[in-house]
């Protein structure tokens, strides 16, 4: 029995922005008491970052004794395979769905690179997004400097 309290790595991996593995893998390790030592690592998509990815796993499994926990999203076939050699627990977050969907569809799926977030999906509400992120920022800074100006 593993006791309370326990740590583990938790590495969070996409050829995208992770944000989809970061959330599941948030969602699935809020089933279970650890506590985890969470790393993201976003555009995995060349062999130099995937092998600077596995060192960093493998490191982990070397120093703690116990293969970390890795969620990931990779469509290039060769990343993916190179990615489950490390010395880790591998969960493909999109592999149990996009099987359903391909036998209820019964269309073999044509997968993309970061095709979720990309621009051209919606670009007036992407813009429309990055303008408020923009204004949220400036009134914070100004909100700031005020803060800083006033006399004591």
């Amino acid at each position: 029995m593993k006791i309370l309290g326990q740590s583990r790595d938790v590495f969070y991996v996409s050829d995208g922005t992770a944000i989809t593995c970061e959330t599941l893998g948030h969602v699935v390790l809020g089933q279970f008491p650890f506590k985890a030592k969470e790393k993201t690592f976003p555009f995995v998509e060349s062999a130099h970052k995937l092998d600077e990815l596995i060192r960093e796993i493998n490191q982990s499994y070397e120093r703690n004794g116990v293969k970390p926990l890795v969620f990931f999203s990779i469509v290039v076939p060769e990343i993916r395979a190179g990615l489950l050699e490390s010395q880790a627990f591998c969960y493909d977050v999109l592999e149990s769905l996009v099987a359903q969907v391909k036998t209820d569809l019964q269309l073999e799926p044509k997968p993309k690179l970061q095709r979720s977030h990309s621009v051209g999906k919606d670009s007036a509400k992407y813009f429309d997004r990055i303008a408020a992120v923009e204004y949220t920022l400036h009134m914070m800074m100004a909100s700031r400097l005020k803060t800083l100006r006033k006399p004591t």
